[in-house]
């Protein structure tokens, strides 16, 4: 089951802000179908965050430190 759930962290009322970082190449964005970004829509808190690193792919830490 995916993060992206009523069940989980799209859940309105999950308690702590979340944030995700992704690399703009990264494959995990077509597998979870931009479910991350739906999490941030649903989650209450103003500091949730979605972020991408240009020029990286999955291993941003590596492709674009």
């Amino acid at each position: 089951m995916p993060l992206g759930t009523p069940e989980k962290l799209m859940n309105s009322n999950f308690p702590i802000a979340v944030s995700f970082v992704y690399g703009s190449d990264d494959w995990t964005r077509i597998v979870d179908r931009d479910y991350a970004k739906e999490c941030i829509v649903a989650n209450k808190h103003v500091d949730s965050q979605f972020f991408v690193v240009p020029d990286s792919d999955h291993n941003m830490h590596m492709d674009n430190p």
